[in-house]
């Protein structure tokens, strides 16, 4: 079930942090909790489902699951922010008065 565990379409990563924090302690009753936070790391990585948003939060080096799920949630609010961002006014004047040359060699 953990190697299956993909993140549904409106599923927060809270809730997959907490779905997968589940299925790695029934998958791995009784282990150190080192190989734990390992296993639970790199399942919540893949359970993402989203190649971009595990490639950036791989490059901040997470050690645990709550390190991966902290830096996801901070990832995505960024993400959102900036496709929520309105147009600058240089954005509106570029988009009504387009450049009649070409300025670049």
């Amino acid at each position: 079930m953990l190697r299956a565990r993909w993140r549904q379409e409106n599923e927060t990563v809270q809730e997959l942090h907490c779905d997968i924090s589940r299925l790695v302690q029934l998958a791995f009753p009784g282990q150190p909790a080192s190989c734990l936070a390992l296993v639970a790391r790199q399942a919540f990585l893949n359970a993402l489902d989203n190649g971009a948003l595990e490639y950036e939060v791989l490059k901040l080096q997470p050690k645990t699951l709550s390190d991966a799920t902290d830096y996801a949630i901070h990832l995505e609010s960024l993400a959102e922010s900036v496709r929520s961002k309105p147009r600058g006014a240089m954005d509106r004047v570029a988009g009504r008065m387009p450049c009649q040359q070409n300025i670049w060699p």
